[in-house]
């Protein structure tokens, strides 16, 4: 525990990342404790690795949490339901990285995680081009949805502005979800070539990311609705929860409200006979957004080095991905008659 406990703190400086890894690396050494007795991590075996394997593909139910219980009550289990197909592929990649580091380190022995090395690995194709993304029509489906839920009640008005809102970050100005919910008012800024939102990003890098005229028309109708007008501080949350004076919203709750939009807008769609779209908006995440707004944009003739820094990637490559136009290219080729 000392050793692992080591290792994690390798990644103070990365909170999700922290989670993530403490999370997976503390599910190891329950079950090693549990369920595999004479098992070490200084002499960890190819089988142990395998039986963890079985173990993760098929949870008993008595390591499953009912509910969401506190971690010190009784009820407390190290999983909340089995794990899809990427969430095994990326707990084992954490294992392989833990180990390889003990090893690295003379505390272990061994690394049986590195013995099938493609083992844990997404097939190459998936590195090809990006598929998670909503077409533009798609899109304006579900602007077209914010614009026509109620408004009638103050609730409404907030829960209709604050949608509104958080859609016009996540799309416009392609954030990730939880970029804009650490973000407070005092984080927007503005110049003589228009406003721009101060956000913590992935590896916590602080960033500058240009907020659209419709984010700043969204905002003054989310400020009035809230009530903000006249009582905004600095430390205001940008994002705010839809009870509480002043609290902020949680990344649950807006993947929550995000997700609604977006099935409605499925709904709709399906019913105007726009079949492939509707299947995109049933399996969308809030973070689809940030891809198909990227995807857009470099379709859309946009310079790619300019995209790139919208998107904040460090490699072009990466922001070339998302360009669908050698897809369709082939598409056309294989079907010329």
């Amino acid at each position: 525990m000392d050793a692992v406990a080591e290792w994690l703190a390798g990644f103070a400086d990365s909170p999700k990342t922290l989670k993530a890894y403490r999370r997976e690396s503390e599910r190891f050494l329950l079950w090693i404790t549990r369920l595999r007795p004479g098992a070490t991590l200084k002499q960890l075996m190819l089988d142990d690795v395998q039986a963890y394997e079985a173990f993760l593909k098929a949870i008993p139910a008595d390591w499953i949490s009912k509910g969401k219980p506190a971690r010190s009550h009784p009820d407390w289990r190290p999983f909340a339901g089995q794990l899809t197909k990427s969430s095994f592929r990326h707990a084992m990649m954490i294992l392989k990285s833990m180990m390889a580091w003990l090893q690295a380190v003379g505390y272990a022995s061994t690394n049986p995680f590195v013995i099938d090395r493609n083992r844990y690995r997404k097939p190459k194709t998936a590195n090809l081009g990006m598929t998670r993304y909503l077409s533009k029509p798609a899109i304006d489906r579900v602007f077209e949805e914010i614009e026509w839920l109620p408004a009638i009640h103050p609730y409404e008005k907030r829960e209709k502005t604050r949608i509104s809102l958080a859609f016009c970050l996540y799309y416009d100005s392609a954030l990730r979800l939880g970029e804009p919910i650490g973000a407070n008012f005092g984080s927007i800024d503005h110049d003589s070539e228009g406003f721009w939102l101060y956000v913590v990003g992935k590896g916590d890098k602080e960033a500058r990311v240009p907020l659209s005229p419709r984010s700043i028309l969204a905002l003054a109708k989310y400020t009035e609705a809230f009530g903000l007008d006249d009582t905004i501080a600095e430390d205001t949350p940008l994002l705010l929860a839809m009870r509480g004076k002043r609290r902020r919203a949680t990344e649950a709750t807006m993947g929550l409200a995000v997700g609604k939009i977006l099935k409605t807008a499925a709904r709709r769609t399906r019913e105007a006979g726009e079949v492939e779209d509707a299947k995109a908006l049933e399996a969308a995440t809030p973070h689809w957004l940030r891809h198909s707004r990227i995807s857009h944009l470099i379709n859309g003739g946009a310079n790619v080095n300019v995209v790139r820094q919208l998107a904040r990637h460090e490699d072009l490559a990466t922001t070339s991905k998302y360009s669908h136009a050698e897809a369709q290219a082939l598409q056309q080729l294989v079907g010329a008659t």
